[in-house]
């Protein structure tokens, strides 16, 4: 057991002895060596290596600490990874085989993690970290008469300030006010990535200046869609706004609904509830669906032989439903 420490304090110490002074790493070019593939982390402001009881190696430095230096067969495919302190970001963390000494870089793919194919070759990591840069995020309602918006739980119908560390993913949701909805998100000035410019409800991460975003609302505009049937037939009839989810139901022999302008409609007439009169007759079938824009002045905007019919609702619409005598319903 002594001698496994002891190998272990030398192993941490011949890392150090290379983290202070980069130009003594002399890569093995493909020839491994006796003791195997080294994989050595340095950096600026390296403070110390220590080795856990579990036998990671550590490397510190001012503002985080680094893992994966150590001693490696051919075969094994080590994980390098740098581990920011609170209030840290990596400043830069990349590294490789001599000839190539940033096959792995921070800047380039944003990872903090690299699992590494040493390929029979010494690779030597740069590792540095930095304070997080405090920004402000801003976000505010436009118009503020159309909805509200949500920023780390609370919510405010105009503006809100907070201050952010670079890099923090922060949730936003914009609540729309009745009559209104939510079009999307805009960046009025800073640097913010935002996961959904579309999404309501979306995820958004400070990078390096103070931001400002609104959320947009617009005034939801509404057609009319106008049913009604061949001679007295009539049945009960769903109209489904699919964008929206709302579903509404009449039972006679016309109708009249309004639904919000482009949405996605569904009218489905319900098998076993065609009448005559006051007579049903569970034997009777639509014949077929049609559905006019304009209130029946346009074109056929779409057209079903079935008992449903689905169209956008761009205009004012008729829908005229033709039920006839004929087979049992399925």
């Amino acid at each position: 057991m002594k001698t496994k420490w002891l190998m272990l304090a030398v192993l941490a110490t011949m890392f150090a002895g290379c983290q202070k002074e980069e130009n003594g790493f002399q890569s093995t070019d493909g020839r491994e060596s006796a003791s195997g593939m080294r994989v050595v982390i340095d950096g600026e402001k390296a403070l110390r290596t220590e080795t856990t009881r579990a036998g990671e190696t550590k490397v510190y430095f001012e503002g985080g600490y680094a893992t994966g230096a150590g001693l490696y067969n051919t075969v094994e495919h080590p994980i390098v990874a740098a581990h920011p302190d609170e209030g840290y970001e990596v400043d830069y963390f990349y590294g490789g085989p001599q000839n190539q000494p940033k096959k792995y870089d921070y800047d380039k793919s944003d990872s903090i993690s690299f699992q590494v194919d040493l390929d029979g070759k010494d690779h030597l990591f740069h590792c540095g970290f930095k304070k997080k840069q405090q920004l402000t995020l801003t976000v505010q309602a436009d118009p503020s008469e159309g909805g509200m918006i949500s920023l780390d739980g609370m919510s405010f119908f105009r503006e809100r300030s907070r201050k952010i560390y670079s890099g923090e993913k922060w949730f936003i949701q914009a609540v729309p006010s009745e009559g209104y909805k939510f079009v999307g998100w805009n960046v009025l000035e800073g640097d913010v990535v935002i996961d959904n410019f579309r999404s309501a409800s979306t995820l958004i991460t400070m990078k390096h200046a103070n931001t400002k975003i609104s959320a947009r609302f617009v005034k939801k505009e509404y057609v009319t869609i106008n049913l009604s049937f061949n001679l007295q037939f009539g049945a009960f009839v769903n109209v489904i706004d699919n964008t929206n989810h709302v579903s509404k139901q009449f039972d006679g022999a016309k109708g009249s609904f309004q639904v919000e302008k482009g949405a996605n409609v569904t009218v489905r007439v319900n098998p076993g509830s065609i009448k005559n009169g006051r007579q049903l007759y569970p034997t009777a079938q639509v014949d077929d669906i049609t559905v006019w824009g304009n209130n029946g002045r346009g074109s056929i905007i779409a057209n079903s032989h079935g008992w449903t019919v689905n169209f956008t609702a761009d205009s004012n619409s008729k829908v005229l439903i033709h039920c006839k005598f004929g087979k049992p319903i399925n």
